[in-house]
């Protein structure tokens, strides 16, 4: 038993992406921090937890998806860690978004071994 597994929270963290996890995001909200900040938080299918989006992610959506919020629901997006600096300078493990491509979605195409893919009105 350890005393982590007591303190839920209700947003996702950096320990919970160790293994990085295709999610599909459901919905957005804004939510109200105790410090009276105000950010925009994802819902992902399936998932209890929410994503509070910082500003590299919500770049990161914004320059996949456009500046439209509602444009990403349905999408599906790969969430993992990375090196970055924290808040007071140090080195920590971040929340990180990219794209991600499933059957359902378009992927890019691939060209055949050995040889080049031309396509036109792509």
């Amino acid at each position: 038993m350890k005393f982590s597994d007591f303190a839920q929270s209700a947003y996702f963290k950096a320990a919970d992406f160790a293994t990085p996890r295709v999610l599909t995001i459901q919905s957005a909200a804004p939510e109200t921090l105790p410090d009276g900040k105000v950010k925009l938080a994802l819902l992902f299918a399936g998932e209890q937890k929410k994503l509070l989006l910082n500003a590299t992610n919500s770049a990161t959506l914004g320059q996949l998806y456009g500046e439209n919020v509602e444009a990403c629901f349905g999408k599906h997006i790969e969430c993992y860690t990375e090196k970055t600096t924290g808040p007071s300078g140090g080195i920590v493990d971040g929340i990180r978004l990219r794209q991600t491509f499933s059957r359902s979605q378009s992927s890019p195409k691939k060209p055949p071994s050995g040889g080049l893919l031309l396509t036109c009105g792509d």
